[in-house]
């Protein structure tokens, strides 16, 4: 929930300043969100925290494009 858009915020280049206003949500629940993250993914800096969510869009964003170029063929290939 929170703490996957949180990271992705983070991956996008959003600030720990940015997140409450983006989300509506008090600077207070994005620490406490943040000590959650910290502690699942072992990172111990909000630079690690940035990078961590970076790779993890990337590898995401990968996963979906290989996805919809599967769709595109099978239609490519039902249409000929």
């Amino acid at each position: 929930g929170s703490e996957r858009i949180i990271l992705r915020y983070y991956a996008e280049g959003y600030t720990v300043k940015d997140i409450p206003n983006l989300l509506f949500i008090s600077a207070g629940t994005v620490k406490g969100h943040n000590s959650h993250i910290y502690s699942k993914l072992g990172v111990d800096s909000y630079d690690a925290l940035k990078a961590y969510g970076f790779q993890s869009c990337s590898q995401l964003l990968a996963a979906s494009s290989e996805r919809v170029m599967g769709m595109v063929k099978r239609r490519e290939r039902k249409a000929a």
